[in-house]
Formats: C-alpha cells, sequence, structure tokens
C-alpha cells in the first residue's frame, strides 16, 4: 500500500497543477481489478503438483500524451504495477500459503483511438519485469515443501475501451498478456492474460 500512494503522489506531481490551469486534460491516472485465473505447477524432483485457487489482480497505472494527431493520441504509461493475489496453493491436500502476492511492472505506450466523444479504444506495449511463484522441496522435510520467488524478464501487450463519465472520470475495460520465459512459474506456457476493469481520472 506505502508503494501505491507514493505513485498516486509522484503522479499527481508531476505537472498536473499545469495542466489543470490552462484546462488542458494529457494525463489519467487508472486503477482497475480482475480475476486471475487458478494455475498448476509441477514440483521438481517430485510428482506432487501445485494447484493455486483463482485469485485477484489490482492494477495503478499513470498515462501521459507525448504525441497526438488525428488518427490517435500517444501517451507514455512510465508507473504501471500490476499486483496479483492468487487463491490457495495446495499440493496432496496440504495447504502452502494463501499470501504470495507477485507482480509485473512494465512501462511502455498506449495509443488511443477515440470513436466518438465519450467512446476510445486503445491497444498497448511495454517490457520490464517481473516476480513469479515457484514451489520447491523443502530440504528439512522430506514431505514439504516451501514456495521461492524469482525475478524475470517480461513483456506486455494488450488493449481495451474507455467510455467517459464526465470530463474527470471513464470507466476503462482493458486485457494485458504478461509474456515471460518458457517456464515463469505462473504455470504451463509463457502467457499470463489478465482481464481488467476499473475507473481513470483525467486531468
Amino acid at each position: 500500500m506505502r508503494m501505491i500512494s507514493m505513485m498516486i503522489s509522484w503522479a499527481l506531481a508531476l505537472g498536473g497543477g499545469t495542466a489543470l490551469a490552462q484546462g488542458v486534460q494529457n494525463r489519467d491516472l487508472f486503477l482497475m481489478a480482475g480475476p486471475v485465473g487458478g494455475t498448476s505447477q509441477g514440483i521438481p524432483g517430485s510428482p506432487l503438483e501445485v494447484s493455486t485457487g483463482s485469485g485477484l489482480a489490482i492494477q495503478l497505472g499513470f498515462g501521459y500524451q507525448i504525441f497526438s494527431s488525428k488518427a490517435g493520441i500517444l501517451y507514455l504509461e512510465p508507473l504501471p504495477l500490476v499486483l496479483e493475489i492468487p487463491g490457495e496453493s495446495t499440493a496432496a491436500g496440504n495447504r502452502l500459503s494463501t499470501r504470495s502476492i507477485t507482480h509485473f511492472f512494465t512501462p511502455g505506450i498506449r495509443f488511443k483511438i477515440p470513436a466518438s466523444d465519450r467512446l476510445s479504444f486503445h491497444g498497448l506495449v511495454g517490457g520490464g519485469f517481473g516476480s513469479f511463484r515457484r514451489f520447491k522441496l523443502d530440504p528439512d522435510d522430506p514431505d514439504g515443501m516451501v514456495i521461492s520467488y524469482k525475478k524475470g524478464g517480461v513483456f506486455d501487450f494488450g488493449g481495451g475501451i474507455d467510455f467517459r463519465l464526465s470530463r474527470g472520470f471513464s470507466l476503462r475495460f482493458e486485457v494485458r498478456d504478461f509474456v515471460g520465459g518458457a517456464d515463469p512459474g505462473i504455470g504451463a506456457g509463457r502467457h499470463h492474460v489478465i482481464p481488467l476493469a476499473g475507473l481513470a481520472l483525467h486531468f
């Protein structure tokens, strides 16, 4: 929570007063959330498999307009942070953890295409790093397992829509695909798709 508060303060301080004084809206601050599906992950050196229940993802981000044309508007997203709060992890009926938060931090760009005064579409791409859960056997307990975390490179891409509720606020719906290594520790495959919905503040 401290990190989120610091990000909000930094974003609002980044020239927000100038934009308000001029009546120009070239920044947005958004907070969204969405479901995270359950995963299954094998344990190296063991026939056991860890099952993790569905959970919740929370995204906080800040966008700053860097280019505008008739085709659309290009935003820089320097502070996109996604926190993933998974469900309970179990193996052979034994609970492993209930609080193993992971994260993705992928600065990038977003291109917005207005469709009307209230509706717009956007695509996005970025890159950075993430932390991934990995399960392994406990060396001090042959029947036990422990959770470790590994940081790795990640890039993401996706798209979404904005529906303006007023001059200052909009509903935002978005889908992001976070792509890691061949075995990023978040289940089978390289892709980690998260649907998100929430509010954006325009200023």
